[in-house]
């Protein structure tokens, strides 16, 4: 999956919620992992075209 580094190092990215589709109000986990280390988190769905917010 490709994305982009900041000066700070914080990586962003897009990704596809739509299939399956995630419905407003549900909860999505996301995993990370980068040279054998992993960060999860878990975001909320807060609109109807899947976008996502940190809970």
């Amino acid at each position: 999956m490709g994305g982009t580094t900041d000066a700070a190092g914080s990586f962003s990215t897009v990704f596809d919620l739509q299939q399956p589709s995630a419905a407003p109000g549900s909860t999505v986990t996301v995993t990370a992992v980068v040279g054998g280390r992993s960060g999860s988190a878990a975001l909320t769905v807060v609109g109807p075209f899947g976008s996502c917010r940190a809970g």
